[in-house]
């Protein structure tokens, strides 16, 4: 019996979070990674969810149709999917996620040199 697509997008998941804690328990590892693929297991991981509850996670234009980038669909990027999965504020999870999007953004606008010391005590403690 072949796995519906969901499975698929949720082994990616799997796949990308252990990399990312290989990547932080690493002696040469380099904490930006760790971030960056970290996020990019969320949002697997969030569409895998969207896909199994057939919810179209499609940005769309004002008449319904999918926006298009390069013959393709857009998707919701990490943080849209965040707060469509949970929708309340307040939530410790989103909030968390939220953060570490704060950190992915951070580092891929070469902030990286301050990253640890200014974050990594609160990212561990999140």
């Amino acid at each position: 019996m072949a796995w519906p697509r969901w499975r698929h997008t949720l082994n990616e998941a799997k796949r990308l979070a252990v990399k990312a804690i290989d990547e932080y328990n690493c002696s040469t590892g380099h904490y930006g990674d760790f971030i960056g693929t970290m996020v990019r297991a969320w949002l697997y991981l969030l569409q895998a969810e969207f896909q199994r509850d057939k919810i179209d996670y499609r940005y769309t234009d004002p008449d319904g149709n999918p926006i298009l980038i390069d013959g393709e669909p857009k998707l919701w990027d990490v943080l849209r999917s965040a707060k469509e999965r949970f929708p309340a504020t307040n939530d410790p999870v989103r909030i968390n996620l939220e953060l570490f999007i704060a950190l992915r953004n951070k580092v891929e606008h070469r902030y990286d040199h301050a990253l640890k010391a200014a974050a990594g005590g609160r990212a561990h403690a999140s």
